[in-house]
């Protein structure tokens, strides 16, 4: 299917109505788990990777777009995440940072982890909508005057790395096959990878749109390495049955999360236009169910 501009949207569960239009695809992840016919594009059709979405999360439907959809932009946003031109306040800006403050001084003794990051938050899903219109109106502009990728503006970790984050909710088995992987494999790629977890900041939550040329090599990568991180915890010394593992559900999606902020920095690096937005929050709808990892051991 040829698109000028093709935005997927993820949805996990049916809602009233959905957000269809020039620019944006609402596909329909894990169909295989729920059955459920809600009326729009499956993750399961075409060249898919629909079976794997448990571990995979938002990437059964960052695949399908990938291998089904030609457009000179891709990306991926959420049913209830996805992007602003708006910023927020300086007065609700004061109170986040008095709160952090407040925060950092109850946990001075504590090793505990204080997080921040943006968001413009809605009431209702058509004030939604209409916020994520606005956005991807301003898009072809945009590209057409040298921005080659958009992400959500960081979120930022205080007290912890990016890797003790990731450890809690991976695990430090995965973490370090991620790693070896990296450094064998994309010699290239790991030095930003290192960077990403010695850091305090991270493009989150799985949002980006970029370029069709960048999002391809985005997506080879990306894949490629979920190839070979699944191939190391099927084998004999870690074996793991992804799918029914209840501890390493949506583990992919944590994954990607570090691959894409990888992905970027070294874009960035190599003179690429990285442009960064607000997120976009919609708390008139229910995320999926997710697991916290923190007390796996593999």
């Amino acid at each position: 299917m040829n698109r000028k501009m093709s935005i997927g949207v993820c949805y996990y569960l049916p809602e009233p109505t959905y957000i269809c239009n020039e620019y944006c695809i609402p596909i329909q992840l894990g169909f295989y788990e729920t059955g459920i016919e809600m009326g729009i594009q499956k993750d399961n059709t075409g060249d898919n990777r629909s079976l794997k979405h448990p571990s995979y999360s938002e990437y059964s439907g960052v695949y399908w777009l990938w291998k089904n959809m030609f457009s000179e932009y891709k990306g991926m946003v959420h049913h209830r995440r996805s992007f602003t031109l708006e910023n927020i306040s300086l007065s609700k800006r004061f109170g986040i940072y008095t709160g952090l403050l407040i925060n950092y001084a109850k946990n001075m003794f504590k090793h505990s982890a204080i997080t921040y990051n943006e968001i413009v938050e809605c009431k209702s899903s058509e004030e939604y909508k209409e916020k994520l219109d606005c956005f991807l109106r301003k898009l072809p502009n945009l590209f057409e005057r040298g921005c080659d990728i958009v992400v959500p503006k960081p979120y930022h970790f205080y007290r912890i790395t990016v890797e003790e984050y990731f450890d809690e909710r991976v695990g430090t088995i995965i973490m370090r096959l991620l790693r070896l992987i990296l450094k064998k494999q994309y010699p290239n790629y790991y030095p930003y990878f290192e960077k990403t977890l010695r850091g305090s900041r991270l493009y989150y939550a799985n949002l980006e749109i970029m370029r069709n040329e960048i999002f391809d090599e985005y997506c080879s990568f990306v894949f490629e390495v979920f190839d070979l991180l699944e191939n190391e915890l099927l084998n004999k010394k870690h074996y793991i049955d992804l799918n029914k593992e209840f501890a390493l559900y949506r583990v992919f999606g944590y994954v990607g999360e570090l691959l894409t902020n990888t992905f970027i920095l070294k874009k960035k690096a190599e003179g690429l236009k990285v442009k960064e937005f607000t997120v976009l929050f919609n708390s008139a709808v229910k995320g999926n169910n997710t697991t916290d990892y923190s007390n796996i051991k593999l």
